[in-house]
Formats: structure tokens, C-alpha cells, sequence
């Protein structure tokens, strides 16, 4: 296989798993952090599963050829992972994430989605 469709398809992959446990515990999230109070976080959560679960469509979608929608890795990137990162220390600042490790461990994950996605790319794009 060509070295810039697997650092693609690669890509999409990590993307698509992160993805995909995240609508499942955003689905889920009494089973990952106990039941909560906030009717409005919960329902907020849930509008986001049915977003997450899309982008992991896209992704799969994506894969299946590599090369021509590599384009997809930079929206994923951003606006869709800088802006769950700045939804993830919001969400953090108003008492709902859960602990400084949490913050930083989903940060530290989209950060490491960031430059394999942007790596990716930018090998695609090589002559």
C-alpha cells in the first residue's frame, strides 16, 4: 500500500474510534460518570452523539478513498477537534468534566489527533 494512503487511512481510523467511544459514552454517560443532575447537560450531550456519530460516518466514508477526500482530515481537525477542545475546558470551567486529569487526558488526545491528521495531510500532499 502507498505510505500516504496508509498515513491516511490511518488517520481516518483514529479519528473514527475516538469518535465513535465518544458518542458511545456521551450516549452512556451514567455508566462512565454516574447519573447527573443537569437535564440540560445531559440533553446537550445527546445532541452531540447524533454530530459525533456523523463525523464518524464521514470518516469511514473518507477511507474508502483515501487520496481524493484527504480534505476531510482538515475540517476535522479544525473546526470540529479546536472546537471540542475549547468545548472540553468550557465544560471543565463550569463543574461538568470532572477532574484536571480528565481535562487533560481529553485534551492531550485531540492534540495527538491534531498532528496525526495534519501530518497525514500534509504527507498526502507531497509530490
Amino acid at each position: 500500500m502507498n505510505n500516504k494512503i496508509r498515513w491516511l487511512r490511518v488517520s481516518y481510523w483514529a479519528g473514527t474510534i475516538v469518535d465513535a467511544y465518544a458518542a458511545f459514552r456521551w450516549t452512556f454517560p451514567d455508566i462512565f460518570s454516574g447519573p447527573s443532575a443537569d437535564i440540560g447537560y445531559n440533553l446537550g450531550m445527546k445532541w452531540g452523539v447524533a454530530l459525533m456519530v456523523g463525523w464518524t460516518v464521514l470518516l469511514i466514508w473518507a477511507d474508502r478513498k483515501p487520496f481524493e477526500r484527504k480534505d476531510i482530515l482538515l475540517l476535522t481537525v479544525c473546526p470540529v477537534i479546536v472546537g471540542l477542545m475549547i468545548t472540553s475546558v468550557a465544560t471543565f470551567n463550569a463543574g461538568f468534566l470532572g477532574t484536571i486529569q480528565d481535562l487533560t487526558l481529553n485534551l492531550s488526545i485531540m492534540t495527538i489527533l491534531i498532528v496525526f491528521m495534519t501530518f497525514s495531510y500534509l504527507k498526502a500532499r507531497e509530490r
